[in-house]
């Protein structure tokens, strides 16, 4: 396989991963409608405004899904143990819990929304903590399942 189907491969891969993750979101928030929300999270950052948020929200979030998934195929699936699904979970629950709990101080602070009073402040622990685990395991998931990884050199 040459490098650019390799890439689009990736590409694909990351897309579909994000919008695991975006169903996840969806699925979780009718059972937990006191959940965050990332679309808002990511959208009201620019612009309180709804529907209008979700026109920033969506592609951001899917480039952020892409840009994953290079990481994941390029740099850190390749050391990772087990098989694909398992490799795209570890990757993903890492990722969600490293920057989980020193990042939601200085989101709370920093946040537009937030500071505004249009979204409430994220929590570091119950059903925050819980809907970001689960949404980060679909996205893993699906990324690992879909997105080719090469053998380390």
């Amino acid at each position: 396989m040459d490098e650019s189907e390799d890439t689009g491969r990736i590409v694909a891969a990351g897309l579909l991963a994000g919008l695991a993750f975006m169903a996840e979101q969806w699925l979780d928030q009718r059972i937990w409608p006191d959940g965050y929300s990332d679309m808002k999270l990511l959208g009201m950052a620019v612009t309180r405004k709804s529907p209008a948020y979700w026109a920033v929200a969506v592609p951001w979030h899917l480039l952020n899904s892409v840009g994953f998934a290079l990481l994941y195929a390029r740099v850190v699936g390749p050391r990772l143990p087990g098989p694909g699904p398992l490799r795209g979970v570890i990757l993903a629950l890492a990722e969600n819990n490293g920057l989980w709990f020193p990042g939601l101080p200085v989101i709370n602070r920093v946040h537009p929304a937030i500071r505004d009073g249009s979204i409430r402040p994220l929590q570091t622990s119950g059903v925050d903590w819980l809907v970001g685990n689960l949404r980060h395991l679909a996205l893993g998931l699906v990324l690992g399942a879909l997105c080719p990884v090469r053998a380390r050199r």
